[in-house]
């Protein structure tokens, strides 16, 4: 478990360490090491480089402990983590992100294990409200304590654009991903093209 904020100390900024920059340090004195959970794979080791440049910056040490993607849900689930790097998504309305932070949520949906009365109640708000007013509302104060308490940190958003082939029928963007089953090729208009 990462100690609190206040519990650490950080070397004097004008005072250099033998590797050349500050560290932060432990309540035990021992410097401070952050070791984040990744599933084995190229965007892995991209997230792990870039992060691993960014904590040298600011003196923070940092470990990685990469799985296979079988053993790394397990880990989350098991709460075998300190830090994890992952995506919780492809939900196209909000309630899905409120659950996150849900103390009654099963580990599989509230990995950090977040357990705060009051941000439950404002999800439970959020779905008894017969108008929207209300749900807004209700989000709000989930959000402002999530901000507050930071169980979990979003840090990449994934953007997702579609290109078309003109010889692709039946597209139309859809919420959910098993749309692919349904869509066909013209392969008269796709000879036309050259392709």
């Amino acid at each position: 478990m990462v100690a609190p904020v206040d519990t650490l100390r950080v070397v004097d900024p004008d005072v250099v360490t033998d590797a050349g920059v500050n560290e932060a340090v432990a309540p035990d004195g021992k410097p401070l090491t952050l070791t984040m959970s990744l599933r084995t794979g190229a965007i892995s080791r991209e997230i792990a480089t870039l992060w691993k440049k960014s904590l040298d910056v600011i003196g923070l040490h940092s470990d990685f402990h990469l799985t296979p993607f079988q053993d790394f849900i397990k880990e989350l689930e098991g709460g075998k983590f300190q830090i994890y790097a992952g995506g919780y998504g492809g939900v196209p309305v909000g309630y899905a992100q409120l659950n996150q932070l849900d103390s009654r949520q099963p580990p599989t949906v509230n990995m950090a294990r977040f357990r705060l009365a009051e941000f439950d109640r404002a999800v439970d708000r959020f779905y008894a409200s017969p108008n929207e007013a209300g749900r807004i509302a209700a989000a709000r104060q989930a959000s402002e304590l999530a901000s507050t308490y930071v169980p979990l940190l979003p840090t990449i958003f994934r953007l997702q654009n579609d290109y078309v082939q003109p010889w692709v029928q039946g597209y139309s963007k859809q919420l959910y991903t098993n749309y692919w089953k349904y869509l066909d090729i013209d392969l008269s208009r796709r000879r036309q093209a050259g392709r």
